[in-house]
């Protein structure tokens, strides 16, 4: 793709030093065409090669610093057997190292009269290796995850046609896993044999980069795919490339070319593929992820200490099994939150807790703020089986998820509606300013607003009108959708629409779904969105985004952050339903943030975030460059 900074280059390797050059010295005529392994290290890339001289065992290493273009000085490396003496270089293939604490791991291919077997080796220097073990008896390629131990045991992904795991407590002794944990794929670009070509350690997992090149009549088709799996389940795919994270197809005729290794290097991926005439070409990949100093400076909340501020109370019918994602309203010198709560009864209802400093709860109810009382919410359902229910979060239908909006002397309530077995839809009812400050609870009669038999959620009203117009956010599934009305009046039957649109970013990690989650804040940048969405790559998981809306026109998005500003990593967020955090509600005093979320679809959480330094880290955050796509050449 044009936006893509991809190269392929032919280089040459093997002109040594002029004699005197110290230890990089190379061997006078020596030719170093034969590569078999790259490595990333120390702020350069290391490319190995054999001598093609039959008279010399020997095995080479040669530097860059762009990964293009190597030194001419070469440093020999030397494998020794565990009895001390010297390897066949010669029948060394396809070799991968990776750094690990005590120095470094090199898993290669030893050539072997039945086809080959894995072979580990480790080294302090980068320079002498002393092989610990072998790592599968089968002609497999292998690669150590770098600075890595799961349950403490060393890691390597391994395979040629599936892709399996090892695991190893000392590097000597290897336990393959009987199933693979990456297999061709019927009807995708990677439905040939897959070998495994570099394992990185991202922020967001086990980054494993795989070969899938294949021949076909048409000649050869040079591919690359991704994959992403769990830090701590490392046999747990959370994610895979739908596209070749880079293709490059070589017509009938052309020189045969095969990969020698990959390796993840000032954010790119380093792609290496060799003929048979030993011509090297190099292909860099845009960084798939952000790096970990890059995430660093990202906008982000900080979680309150003392999470979570709301629990169930196992004493009251209503809310003994469930309080979560509360709304927010800042009002009269204090925050009303309105959350959900579940009972024993499973039927959904609002809870009302006020807080001064955004933190502690002064006040909190005994009785709901808001209940059931139509047939849509759930109210006097009567299906003929307990089957007939769908489980929504805690609760088997009733209100849910609240959104709070103040316009003048109004306050208006959104929600999800669920009668328990048919599609759940947005509702809207009202109450008066004065009424709700005093917690007299005279709510008009809900109405549904969006159209039946579409799932519908998440609608939330704009605290000021935008050209006249009332701005309305909802989500049908997976954009989130904008709505702009004369009034708030649904009864000629004319439901929610599409007149506007925020959609999902493909590769990101809102690819899969996001919605609106607390009422925007206008800020003098734009409106304030905090949203909650889902990567495809880590389908369970709710996480919490920002973005700014154009003040005017709120559909056009001015800024959004390109990684989440809180993820579900507390034991809070993970005791109910695991990975879950999501916002209903924020509120500002003085100039810090107060973003209110659920946790785990089980408990009322709180983050903050000083409101100056967050907006400008929106603006500073650029995530264009890692994006994951298809590749091709410049």
């Amino acid at each position: 793709m044009k936006n893509n900074q991809s190269f392929i280059r032919r280089f040459l390797a093997g002109r040594g030093k002029k004699k005197g050059s110290g230890p990089e010295q190379s061997v006078k005529n020596e030719k170093l065409k034969h590569p078999v392994g790259v490595v990333a290290d120390r702020g350069q890339l290391s490319l190995f090669f054999k001598s093609n001289l039959p008279d010399k065992n020997a095995l080479y290493l040669s530097k860059s610093k762009t990964g293009m273009g190597f030194k001419s000085s070469r440093i020999k490396v030397s494998v020794a057997g565990k009895q001390g003496k010297e390897e066949k270089i010669s029948d060394f293939e396809n070799v991968n190292i990776s750094p690990f604490e005590q120095g470094y791991f090199m898993a290669f291919l030893r050539k072997t009269k039945t086809g080959g077997k894995l072979v580990g080796a480790v080294s302090k220097d980068l320079k002498h290796f002393k092989t610990s073990g072998t790592i599968s008896a089968s002609a497999q390629q292998g690669v150590l995850a770098p600075n890595y131990k799961c349950r403490d045991q060393y890691l390597i992904y391994l395979g040629s046609g599936s892709i399996h795991t090892a695991v190893s407590k000392d590097l000597a002794k290897w336990k393959v896993a009987k199933s693979p944990c990456l297999s061709p794929r019927k009807g995708f670009f990677d439905e040939a044999s897959i070998k495994v070509l570099s394992v990185s350690l991202t922020t967001y997992g086990l980054l494993v980069v795989y070969d899938a090149s294949y021949l076909d009549k048409n000649g050869q088709v040079l591919q690359v795919g991704g994959a992403l799996f769990s830090i701590y389940e490392p046999n747990s795919l959370i994610w895979r490339s739908e596209v070749p994270l880079w293709q490059e197809k070589l017509p009938a005729g052309s020189e045969l070319m095969r990969s020698i290794g990959a390796a993840f290097y000032k954010e790119k991926i380093f792609l290496y593929f060799v003929s048979k005439a030993k011509r090297i070409i190099s292909v860099s990949i845009e960084k798939p992820f952000p790096s970990v100093e890059e995430k660093k400076a990202y906008a982000k909340l900080k979680k309150f200490h003392k999470n979570p501020i709301i629990v169930p109370d196992s004493l009251s019918e209503w809310e003994s099994e469930a309080t979560f994602n509360p709304a927010a309203l800042y009002d009269d010198g204090k925050i009303h939150l309105l959350y959900r709560a579940v009972g024993k009864s499973g039927l959904s209802c609002f809870g009302y807790a006020s807080t001064k400093d955004g933190f502690t709860i002064q006040e909190k109810l005994k009785e709901p703020a808001y209940y059931p009382t139509q047939e849509f919410e759930g109210v006097h359902t009567k299906p003929k089986k307990r089957t007939d229910f769908f489980k929504s979060g805690y609760g088997w239908g009733g209100c849910e998820d609240p959104k709070l909006t103040a316009i003048k002397d109004k306050v208006y309530l959104t929600y999800v509606a669920y009668n328990g077995y048919s599609q759940p839809r947005v509702a809207l009812s009202s109450i008066g300013r004065d009424d709700f400050g005093k917690k007299k609870w005279a709510w008009k009669e809900p109405i549904l607003i969006s159209e039946p038999g579409v799932v519908n959620k998440s609608g939330c009203i704009l605290p000021e009108k935008v050209k006249g117009k009332y701005v309305i956010f909802h989500r049908v599934f997976p954009h989130i959708l904008i709505d702009y009305r004369n009034q708030l009046k649904f009864d000629d039957g004319k439901w929610l629409q599409e007149k506007g649109r925020i959609p999902t970013r493909p590769g990101m990690w809102d690819s899969r779904k996001l919605s609106v989650g607390a009422t925007p804040i206008k800020t003098d940048e734009g409106w304030l969105v905090i949203y909650h969405a889902v990567d495809d790559r880590d389908d369970t998981r709710y996480k919490i985004g920002a973005m700014i809306l154009d003040l005017e026109d709120p559909s056009k998005v001015l800024r959004r952050t390109s990684t989440p500003i809180l993820e579900p990593d507390q034991h809070y967020e993970n005791d109910g339903k695991p990975g879950v955090a999501y916002p209903c509600g924020a509120a500002v005093l003085g100039n810090e943030l107060f973003v209110y979320y659920g946790g785990g679809d089980k408990v009322v959480c709180c983050a903050t975030a000083q409101m100056d330094d967050f907006i400008d880290s929106i603006k500073k955050d650029k995530p264009s460059g890692y994006a994951l796509r298809e590749i091709a050449y410049a």
